[in-house]
């Protein structure tokens, strides 16, 4: 299985320097040319039913200074600096933070934040090159997860926040599809492979301390594939195809559908009755699943 310390990470496609470079700069340009022309009037609207959630504006401000501070993470950890912005050790704390970095940016305007985000992205692309195999498999300062993720796999995350987590919330209120819908497949398979890893250290320990499970993912489409996750009380685990006899195996007929099941976007009921998933397994566990993957 691909650990946080494992070198197979590295030669995994997804994680290729090439693509990652290639990547961060394809997001960049995605979210401007995807955002810009969005009216002003619907940057004040809420991005869930009922009036609930943050707003686009507040969304695009969290997933801008999330950019901003993975990108000084991952600055400070190559120059060994202590980083007093990660001081937050609880995810619990996590909430606190994101309300106060959308406070300080609730003043600029859309067409700024989109600016900053694509700059933070473009200033880690410009990193990698110059990075070497040990300097991507360092270890982080960022402790509110259930392990401090790499290097590789916070830039990883840099990519997926924007182009997964959030992809449904800053198109929402703008009456748009979710912009994983506007991806090439190679640029969303990657990105999936990159979101299983992710998920790796933001699993939820406490949550199901004497769990032993295995979930094997089988996404239909061009931009699928399967992927399998391990979940240990010791931590979770990632990699590409399957193992025999898991205890779950969660089906979805495109990599779209799975973005949407994962972001919540689509309930889970929802999805089952309309063909967008399927399980086999322990049903305890499909209901609980995404819960013991949440941020925050």
């Amino acid at each position: 299985m691909v650990q946080a310390h494992s070198s197979p990470l590295l030669s995994t496609p997804a994680f290729a320097p090439e693509h990652l470079v290639g990547d961060l700069e394809q997001l960049a340009l995605i979210l401007t040319q995807s955002l810009d022309a969005v009216q002003t009037k619907s940057w004040a609207r809420p991005t869930e039913k009922h009036g609930a959630g943050w707003t686009m504006h507040e969304t695009l401000a969290h997933v801008t200074a999330t950019a901003e501070l993975y990108l000084q993470t991952i600055e400070k950890a190559l120059t060994g600096e202590r980083f007093t912005r990660v001081n937050v050790t609880r995810r619990y704390e996590l909430p606190a933070l994101q309300k106060e970095d959308i406070s300080a940016r609730h003043h600029l305007p859309p067409t700024q934040l989109l600016e900053q985000l694509a700059q933070a992205l473009r200033q880690t692309a410009q990193l990698i090159p110059m990075l070497s195999n040990v300097d991507l498999m360092r270890p982080t300062a960022i402790a509110f997860f259930d392990r401090p993720p790499t290097i590789i796999e916070l830039i990883g995350t840099q990519l997926v926040h924007p182009a997964i987590t959030h992809a449904q919330q800053l198109t929402a209120a703008a009456g748009r599809p979710p912009l994983w819908n506007t991806y090439v497949p190679d640029f969303l398979q990657r990105n999936l492979t990159r979101l299983f890893q992710m998920l790796t250290f933001l699993y939820w320990r406490e949550r199901e301390r004497d769990l032993h499970a295995t979930v094997n993912y089988d996404i239909q489409g061009p931009a699928g594939g399967q992927w399998t996750l391990t979940l240990t009380p010791q931590g979770a685990y990632a990699d590409k195809g399957h193992v025999e006899r898991p205890t779950l195996t969660i089906w979805h007929p495109g990599a779209e559908a799975m973005c949407s099941c994962f972001t919540k976007e689509s309930s889970l009921r929802r999805a089952l009755v309309l063909g967008r998933m399927r399980f086999r397994g322990d049903l305890r566990l499909v209901q609980r699943l995404y819960d013991l993957f949440e941020p925050a």
